[in-house]
């Protein structure tokens, strides 16, 4: 069994791969920036909050953990937003994918499963094979066709083994329902179908004059465990290649379908009639991509299963999911004192002695199942004052994750301010700063989060953030804070002996 970093992994097709690779035996390590993608679909592993383009991330990742094989699907993908925004597109899509391949190349960590897209196919007859002359039509495209040219040429020579998996439309979601498709807002048709049609409002159809049997655009929706499973083969195939090699494979079921059946096909399932309006054609949309996916029968052995009725029920029962998920009820923990033991010499230089207090990961599994987020807000200042560095830290957190994914209780959300305290920034605790990046991704009111921690700062935390009651945990630095400090106007602040004393009563009153 392999040990697999996937980049994107709390997106909707990285996830899906993801678990894919996990049920298979294999062991994962998510990374994920959480900038579109979700920490409920990052459960498939050991999960790293970070970006691609941060090199103490990488470093921190790559010297901490023996990955054999890096699936890269970490990408901003909407043709239309990058046809406004060029320039953040090539930054994000391809100048961070190439700190990533060198990170992987200087931790000699040489397998490379990249995530690319039919979008860097133009106006071509169906079906496209991969032979077809490329020609993009949008900035997201000439993205994707810009990374496969950088793999085939310079990351071969320097050793590098690769495959790009050029799929058409993704869609549906895994039978288990543990990951779907999720954007915020959403893009992408069948989705946005369903949550129309669900609702009763108007449904966009952006043309409806292209030379098509019934004038709306053809695609190739092809299910996501499908290419989850041309994903797997594609790791197979890398362990057989030799150093410097390339494959690009086009992955879809052959068959393509109009914008207007899809619809009907959503109101089938729901059993509710689609309102339609008809808008002006997008820029950079095509008229027809159907994939030719001859190469990847041969070579890989793969072919697309599931039909599209399958994509639309399971889209249709992961909606319902995702809207239970998207009501967030967030926990907000302090770390240190709260979590584990204050650093002692040598806990950030060497993370393998961190350790947990007694019953932390036993409660946090507890918040978890019972449907609760984490967030850990931190002051970490002595990144400002130079005296830990950021790859430090990061390993710091890695093996805070390590220790808490036995339990399921992994920390969802990161938020921490690496100021010293002479900086005056706005984002040191008690400022609400941190909370509200927290609560911006994340999509809930900082007012109704739970707070939790042992200092003095915890606690004002709490209270500048609206909320009106706060928990003390008598660990770390909590004994002393309960006898000194006078607690805020109008907050009510429960004490506990430990965070393993408080989330008992703390559920039962749920």
């Amino acid at each position: 069994m392999a040990k697999v970093l996937v980049v994107g992994g709390a997106g909707y097709v990285g996830s899906t791969t993801a678990f894919a690779l996990k049920d298979l035996g294999h062991e994962v390590v998510v990374l994920d920036s959480l900038a579109t993608g979700h920490p409920e679909l990052a459960r498939s592993g050991l999960f790293v909050q970070g970006d691609m383009g941060d090199r103490s991330v990488l470093d921190a990742i790559f010297s901490s953990q023996k990955i054999d094989v890096v699936f890269h699907f970490a990408a901003k993908t909407v043709v239309s937003e990058s046809v406004l925004y060029p320039n953040e597109y090539r930054e994000n899509n391809v100048l961070k994918t190439r700190i990533l391949l060198d990170a992987m190349i200087d931790h000699r960590v040489l397998a490379l499963v990249f995530s690319s897209t039919c979008a860097i196919f133009g106006e071509l007859e169906a079906p496209i094979s991969e032979n077809a002359a490329l020609g993009p039509l949008s900035p997201y495209g000439e993205n994707k066709a810009e990374v496969e040219a950088m793999l085939r040429d310079e990351y071969a020579a320097r050793g590098m083994k690769s495959v790009a998996l050029r799929y058409f439309n993704a869609s549906g979601a895994e039978a288990n329902l543990r990951t779907g498709e999720w954007h915020t807002p959403e893009t992408h048709l069948i989705p946005r179908v369903i949550q129309a049609v669900k609702s009763g409002v108007e449904v966009s159809i952006y043309g409806t004059d292209y030379p098509t049997p019934d004038g709306t655009c053809v695609r190739d929706y092809v299910h996501v465990s499908d290419l989850a499973d041309a994903h797997i083969l594609a790791m197979k195939k890398l362990s057989v290649s030799g150093p410097g090699s390339f494959n690009a494979f086009n992955l879809g079921t052959e068959s393509g379908t109009t914008v207007l059946e899809v619809i009907s096909a959503v109101s089938k399932v729901l059993k509710i009639p689609a309102k339609i309006r008809h808008d002006a054609r997008r820029a950079g949309d095509s008229v027809s991509l159907v994939a030719d996916s001859k190469k990847a029968k041969v070579e890989l052995g793969w072919t697309a299963k599931l039909p599209l009725s399958n994509i639309v029920e399971t889209a249709v029962k992961f909606e319902e999911r995702r809207m239970e998920w998207a009501c967030r009820k967030v926990v907000v923990l302090d770390r240190d004192g709260t979590l584990n033991p204050d650093p002692e010499p040598g806990y950030i230089n060497d993370p393998g002695r961190l350790s947990l207090f007694p019953g932390v990961g036993e409660a946090l599994g507890r918040l978890k199942r019972a449907g609760f987020t984490l967030v850990l807000v931190t002051n970490q200042s002595g990144v400002g004052r130079g005296k830990i560095l950021p790859v430090d830290l990061e390993k710091v957190h890695i093996r805070l994750q390590e220790l808490l994914l036995p339990f399921d209780a992994q920390i969802d959300f990161f938020a921490m301010c690496i100021h010293s305290p002479a900086e005056e920034c706005l984002c040191r605790k008690p400022k609400t700063a941190l909370i509200e990046q927290a609560a911006s991704v994340l999509g809930f009111q900082i007012a109704d989060a739970v707070y939790v921690g042992d200092r003095a700062t915890d606690l004002l935390l709490a209270k500048n953030c609206g909320a009106k009651s706060a928990i003390l945990v008598r660990t770390g630095h909590g004994a002393e804070t309960e006898r000194k400090m006078e607690y805020p106007d109008g907050l009510v602040v429960s004490a506990y002996d430990s965070l393993k004393e408080w989330v008992g009563p703390f559920l039962l009153g749920k």
